[in-house]
């Protein structure tokens, strides 16, 4: 008897599962749609204010540059008298360029003709941070040499290490700023051709190079900053990147209209390669402290 009332009672057809209606699937997708909506839009105001990092950050080193060259009439890394302000990390300028000088105001001098060396004996470019730490015009704690299995060990690389020898950004973990003299290119097509002077440039840091030159930024952001801050050509003016023979940022930019896709120094009248969307380009401040 029990058996048959229970029966009776799951068998219900007010207690069956049924489906979702039309009216409650269109809700939940709804619902779902609105979420992702809201996602991509909080994604690309965080991405916009991560670019206009880019500029706060440039503006802040253009800044403590200026107050240290009124401060000590002198270019921070090339700086000849360094050493007088914050005492030597080693008397002899081949072994003081080895030392960590992280967590030291100990420096070394550079050679104090005005631009900014690499090469033997000299580190000038990696001196720089530790210099404007020392006076206090940026915050960090900088090494003051090239990173580890630096020119003493060329077949290792790892010369640009953010956060050890140059400042990071808040871009991507790994990208990084970095000086270096470049003068003037007449000759290398992966660079377009131009004055560059002494560059400051923002990419990814890669092994084997004093210079952070992977790819950070997609060409239409690139562009954006160029705009706002330049002229939106990516080789003209005070802000440009690489050409598309630079094996390691290729498809950042393209010929204008109507002539061959591919760039080469001379092709000044090239374009940013908007309708691609990955992460294809470098940012070059060039003739920096003119």
């Amino acid at each position: 008897m029990h058996d048959a009332i229970d029966r009776k009672r799951f068998s219900s057809p007010r207690l069956q599962i049924r489906g979702f209606t039309l009216v409650e699937l269109a809700i939940v997708l709804t619902v779902i749609g609105l979420l992702v909506g809201a996602v991509m839009v909080g994604r690309g105001i965080i991405r916009a204010s991560e670019l206009r990092s880019v500029m706060t950050e440039t503006s802040s080193y253009v800044a403590a540059v200026n107050t240290f060259r009124l401060k000590y009439h002198s270019l921070p890394g090339d700086m000849i008298n360094a050493t007088d302000f914050w005492g030597a990390a080693d008397a002899n300028p081949a072994t003081c360029l080895t030392i960590d000088k992280t967590g030291m105001t100990q420096t070394c001098n550079g050679n104090g003709d005005g631009k900014l060396n690499i090469g033997p004996g000299r580190a000038e470019i990696f001196y720089l941070w530790q210099h404007l730490a020392n006076a206090g015009v940026i915050g960090g704690n900088y090494s003051g040499r090239v990173g580890p299995h630096g020119p003493h060990n060329p077949a290792y690389g790892l010369f640009v290490v953010p956060g050890y020898n140059v400042p990071g950004s808040k871009l991507k973990v790994g990208a990084a700023y970095s000086f270096r003299e470049r003068g003037l290119n007449n000759s290398e097509n992966d660079w377009f051709y131009g004055e560059y002077g002494t560059i400051l440039m923002l990419g990814m840091a890669m092994n084997s190079n004093n210079l952070p030159r992977g790819p950070l930024l997609a060409p239409e952001e690139m562009y954006k900053i160029d705009l706002k801050i330049d002229d939106g050509l990516p080789g003209q003016g005070s802000l440009v990147t690489r050409t598309n023979r630079n094996p390691d940022t290729p498809f950042c930019t393209e010929s204008a209209p109507g002539l061959a896709d591919d760039t080469i120094g001379t092709n000044l009248d090239a374009v940013y390669r908007l309708s691609d969307k990955e992460l294809r380009c470098v940012l070059i401040y060039r003739n920096f402290f003119e």
